[in-house]
């Protein structure tokens, strides 16, 4: 009997530390002592690099050892740069992640990247708020009314062939027969606003109602943008005269194709963290970013720049995701066909 008990509790605890070995391998969930990097996937100026430098400026107080969180940029590609090297070159220790753009949870239905990244495999750890993406004309624009687009061009400055404006301004062309063309090559928001200050361009598309109100107030207060088409499933409050791009769907499988596209607008501002990660390592994360949602000092900031704030956990992205993703195969087809036509 006594033999009995002795070889039970050297099977258990042979078990447990077989069991343990993959977890010190790992390493602890957080290292402590060591600088966090936090990247955008944009260059600096604009929504995007202003929320990530928010959350940089207040995530450290809620990460164990509290560590000094440095903000760096990381544009290229619509954010397939920062994707690329958040999936196979960051460090998984926790010490690194990034704020890419929404487009990207998307973007390899339409396009692969080889192995670059798979958008299934990034750990996403939550979003600020979804968004309202808007399509409107700049002041000084030739044409002020939808309707003109029928009969004259105009020119709307864009990021790149994989990121939202082209994919709007293809949508709205499939869709209604707008005369919009986009000059890619811009690196933000932020020089793209400087384009349409320069006579560039006349309007913006892919740009959220969100980031009009903290980011560029002055579109709204000086009357110089006027949103002229909402990509979002239905009208927002604040824009009820506003119509969606559903609106302009006339098929059941336009619309469908539709959804997949706006899929995207759930994701607003996604924080994500790089494949393969310690479990622990994601869910401290995660709990980190829902903190700093909370935190006192971040919701005056928000506040202050009009930011609104309606999180969104890296768990509802990753669901959401995988529904997207398992769409049958003629409506992403279909939803191809309608962003691919520059």
């Amino acid at each position: 009997m006594k033999r009995y008990h002795f070889a039970a509790r050297l099977a258990a605890g042979v078990f447990s530390l077989v069991a343990a070995i993959p977890a010190l391998a790992q390493g602890p969930a957080f290292p402590p002592g060591k600088q966090v990097s936090l990247y955008v996937a944009t260059a600096p100026g604009g929504t995007a690099d202003f929320t990530m430098r928010m959350v940089a400026r207040h995530i450290g107080k809620h990460l164990p050892g509290n560590p000094t969180v440095v903000p760096k940029n990381m544009p290229g590609a619509g954010a397939r740069r920062l994707a690329g090297y958040l999936h196979s070159q960051a460090a998984k220790d926790g010490t690194e992640f990034g704020l890419l753009l929404r487009f990207i949870a998307t973007d390899t239905l339409f396009s692969p990247t080889d192995g670059q990244f798979d958008v299934l495999k990034l750990n996403w750890l939550g979003s600020p708020s979804p968004v309202t993406d808007v399509c409107g004309f700049w002041h000084t624009s030739p044409v002020q009314k939808f309707e003109d687009l029928q009969t004259t061009e105009i020119v709307i400055p864009g990021i790149g062939a994989d990121a939202g404006e082209a994919a709007q301004t293809s949508i709205l062309h499939m869709l209604t027969g707008a005369k919009i063309r986009t000059v890619l090559g811009y690196q933000s928001g932020g020089e793209m606003t400087l384009a349409l200050e320069r006579g560039e361009g006349h309007g913006r598309c892919a740009i959220s109602w969100e980031a009009i109100k903290s980011t560029y107030p002055d579109f709204t207060a000086k009357n110089q943008f006027r949103s002229f088409v909402q990509f979002a499933l239905k009208r927002h409050p604040e824009l009820p005269n506003v119509p969606t791009v559903m609106e302009f769907a006339k098929t059941d499988l336009d619309r469908s194709a539709l959804e997949v596209f706006l899929a995207p607008q759930s994701f607003g501002f996604p924080f994500a963290a790089p494949s393969d990660m310690n479990p622990a390592t994601v869910a401290l994360l995660r709990q980190a970013l829902e903190a700093t949602m909370k935190d006192p000092g971040f919701v005056a900031e928000a506040e202050q720049r009009k930011f609104d704030i309606n999180f969104v956990r890296g768990q509802d992205l990753e669901a959401l995701l995988k529904k997207v993703y398992g769409f049958p195969k003629e409506v992403v087809e279909r939803s191809k066909i309608l962003t691919s036509n520059r």
